[in-house]
């Protein structure tokens, strides 16, 4: 099992099923997310009796926030509702199913992306196999997708919510 910390925490256990979002760059302004990080940092100095809910409460309510703002009506970029954007991620996606993770639902909105996979078992201890993938998907798709576009620049936002996928027994 692995895990690190950015901004937000990845936790990697090996054959685990995973929930994966992560969105274009510029799709949240700067001053919403310090807003949200402000807003949950207040949450966090409330007491309650039991930390790890509290976390779980915390972690859950930042998805919320974000996923709200993802799907109102922001100024941010929305290059995924282009077909030939979306069809680029998508055989991206589906070109790792099978080799990297057993992908079991995918969707592309138009300034962000989920996914639904079960990892496969990390060759020699490979570590943070999860932002591997992710980060091998996302960096492919930015350069074709730039190309596309005739831009250049970031086109996906550095960090991912990456999410193990529990049943009431774990």
């Amino acid at each position: 099992m692995n895990f690190y910390q950015r901004n937000l925490p990845h936790w990697q256990p090996f054959e685990a099923e995973y929930f994966v979002t992560f969105r274009l760059a510029g799709s949240i302004p700067q001053k919403v997310v310090s807003r949200i990080k402000n807003k949950l940092r207040n949450l966090a100095g409330k007491s309650e009796a039991d930390t790890e809910k509290l976390s779980s409460r915390i972690n859950r309510l930042t998805f919320q926030k974000y996923e709200r703002y993802l799907e109102g009506n922001n100024p941010g970029p929305y290059w995924l509702r282009k077909s030939s954007i979306a069809k680029l991620l998508c055989e991206a996606i589906e070109y790792r199913n099978g080799k990297k993770y057993d992908l079991y639902s995918y969707c592309v909105m138009p300034n962000h992306v989920h996914l639904v996979f079960k990892l496969f078992p990390a060759p020699n201890n490979t570590k943070y196999p999860v932002t591997k993938i992710i980060g091998s998907l996302k960096q492919y798709t930015a350069r074709e997708a730039n190309k596309l576009l005739q831009r250049k620049g970031q086109f996906w936002q550095h960090e991912s919510f990456d999410r193990v996928i529990r049943d009431n027994e774990n």
